[in-house]
């Protein structure tokens, strides 16, 4: 996804916030010595071509201008932000970190693939991927987000052609992007969540609901299965 904005920008936003939320937590009135060092990390599970399989690291230093004065790291080293830029694991310059993150991130692996090397090659225990704990982990929170960022698109679309369809078109978008994501993230168990989800925010028969996530007739039989139980 292409940002309207630099990353890098948002990063040290983030970090600003981060520093100010300390003052009466960490530090009251003008104690700024006691303002702790933080750090905040990107993981890009999509950059651009040109940026895969790279990390960059960004700091505060001190430069002298004109003359010396010795002041030491911990009085302005207080903030930290990478941004680790991911791709195909599959790339022989990948391994290590990069490899792991791209495993874990990007959906470029089938899921029974990518869980066998994270768990030979990381030590990942087998129980991370089962369906149950799987779904309430990071790619849990993929399938809200995509359906989310669909929400919004439609909402944005739908506003030359009335609020109520816009806001339709974008509950159905996301839900079809968060069915793609699901798949890989939780299989035919998120695919049912997601057909419940269209008939009661959409007042939609199961049939229609099945239509509208444009299902396989393998995942219809699953549907109804479970349904009629």
């Amino acid at each position: 996804m292409e940002l309207r904005y630099p990353l890098t920008k948002r990063a040290l936003y983030y970090c600003s916030r981060l520093i100010s939320s300390q003052k009466g937590r960490n530090f009251k009135h003008d104690h700024y010595d006691d303002i702790q060092k933080v750090y905040s990390i990107w993981i890009c599970t999509n950059p651009k071509r040109k940026n895969c399989g790279t990390i960059q690291r960004y700091s505060i230093a001190k430069e002298d201008l004109f003359g010396n004065v010795d002041v030491p790291k911990r009085e302005y080293d207080l903030m930290v932000f990478m941004i680790v830029n991911v791709g195909n694991s599959k790339s022989p310059n990948y391994n290590g970190l990069l490899k792991m993150l791209s495993l874990l991130f990007c959906n470029q692996d089938e899921h029974v693939d990518a869980s066998q090397i994270l768990e030979k090659e990381y030590g990942y225990p087998k129980a991370y991927f089962e369906p149950e704990v799987f779904m309430k982990s990071w790619a849990h929170e993929i399938v809200v987000e995509a359906e989310e960022k669909g929400l919004k698109k439609g909402l944005r679309r739908g506003r030359k052609e009335g609020h109520e369809k816009g806001r339709k078109e974008g509950r159905i978008e996301g839900i079809k992007e968060g069915i793609e994501k699901g798949k890989i993230a939780g299989g035919l168990e998120q695919i049912l969540v997601m057909t419940k989800r269209v008939m009661s925010s959409l007042s939609k028969t199961l049939d229609d609901a099945m239509a509208i996530l444009e299902l396989t007739e393998e995942e219809k039989a699953y549907v109804r299965r479970c349904l009629a139980t």
